[in-house]
């Protein structure tokens, strides 16, 4: 017996009601299930509304993540060849809860699920955009990257560059050398010529 998917329907209707109760919350839609919200010039939150359709009970369910968007760490990044990722940092929701563990959203296409929208939504507005907000300076983005529960693909590519962007050469040298070290498969093949043109750049802006 095969997998039963989510209709359709429900996934445009959730979708759809979605976007009405994040639109007051000052979201703004970008792309199919991504939104974003202006936090400072040149700083975003970040809100990617993951999905499960295949459970075998018709059910969809929603795995948001919310983060931050820091577009001069992204535009470097971006610059040198690094991993490109839709957000600087971002975590599960459930993750910035008190209750400190993953969460998700079930709708069904024979139940209200405007119930599980609010919820979602209230969530968001009382966890999320504060977790976003506090992720708008460079100190508290590197005190996020510094957490081993961090995925280290990402801290690498970002991490030395926020410790430039604040002043601390040093820091950022140390970083980037720290990460070097690891194995390729750890940080990826395209690191090396990252890190060596990072390193660069770190050094061109001494003065």
């Amino acid at each position: 017996m095969g997998w039963r998917k989510a209709p359709r329907e429900l996934i445009k209707n959730v979708f759809d009601r979605l976007r009405v109760h994040l639109t007051p919350l000052g979201f703004a839609r970008r792309g199919r299930v991504e939104y974003v919200l202006p936090i400072q010039p040149r700083i975003q939150g970040w809100l990617g509304l993951n999905r499960s359709v295949a459970q075998n009970d018709d059910g969809l369910r929603i795995l948001p993540n919310v983060g931050v968007i820091h577009e001069q760490v992204e535009q470097i990044v971006g610059e040198l060849g690094g991993l490109r990722l839709a957000a600087t940092l971002a975590a599960n929701i459930g993750y910035v809860m008190p209750q400190r563990s993953y969460a998700e959203y079930e709708f069904f296409p024979s139940e209200d699920y405007e119930p599980a929208l609010v919820r979602l939504v209230g969530d968001l507005a009382e966890y999320g955009v504060p977790y976003m907000s506090s992720l708008a300076s460079l100190d508290s983005l590197i005190a996020e990257l510094c957490k081993p529960s961090t995925p280290t693909l990402d801290a690498a590519y970002r991490l030395p560059v926020c410790h430039m962007l604040r002043g601390d050469r040093a820091s950022a040298i140390q970083c980037v050398d720290d990460y070097s070290k690891r194995s390729p498969m750890v940080v990826g093949l395209e690191y090396a010529p990252f890190a060596e043109m990072l390193r660069r750049e770190i050094r061109s802006r001494r003065g």
